[in-house]
């Protein structure tokens, strides 16, 4: 019970810490809000979702059960692929800026494609997929893979790669 309040206490020390530094130091204040930001963005930006609804989409433009199913689990491996990708390679070599933009640009190009093609095309009960509905299947895939920059870290002052702790 003693371990339970000690560390608690050493958390509610760290928040404290934390608030005054925010409060003191105007850098530290704007990075917390930079990174909650991010984080909000994140959420917002449609990734659990795709990862939890693929099989529902996938189903109405004209693929089957097991089909989307086996989808779903190659869309994770290419998530799961992409994050070493960018932990072990890209993001040393070229920072975590420009991945960052270039997957959020990629991100939006899929989302507006996919939001476009489930608003516009007549979907119910399709036999086998139609070209569009495999242009967006690819669009889930690179959307899996441009969504990885959003936590592979972030670059110091002197360009190398910090860890967020």
């Amino acid at each position: 019970m003693a371990e339970v309040g000690a560390e608690n206490k050493r958390r509610l020390d760290a928040l404290r810490s934390l608030v005054k530094e925010c409060s003191q130091d105007s850098a530290a204040r704007h990075l917390l809000v930079f990174v909650v930001l991010i984080q909000m963005f994140f959420i917002m930006s449609g990734g659990n979702s795709i990862t939890y609804y693929t099989p529902t989409i996938l189903k109405p433009i004209g693929l089957a059960d097991d089909q989307a199913l086996l989808f779903t689990t190659v869309y994770g491996l290419m998530k799961v692929v992409s994050v070493f990708l960018y932990a072990f390679s890209l993001t040393e070599r070229f920072g975590s800026r420009p991945l960052l933009l270039i997957g959020s640009t990629i991100n939006v190009l899929c989302l507006l494609y996919l939001s476009v093609f489930l608003g516009v095309a007549s979907i119910s009960g399709a036999a086998s997929p139609s070209p569009a509905a495999w242009v967006t299947i690819v669009a889930i895939c690179i959307f899996a893979i441009g969504k990885v920059p959003d936590h592979s870290g972030r670059e110091g002052d002197d360009g190398d790669l910090v860890k967020a702790a």
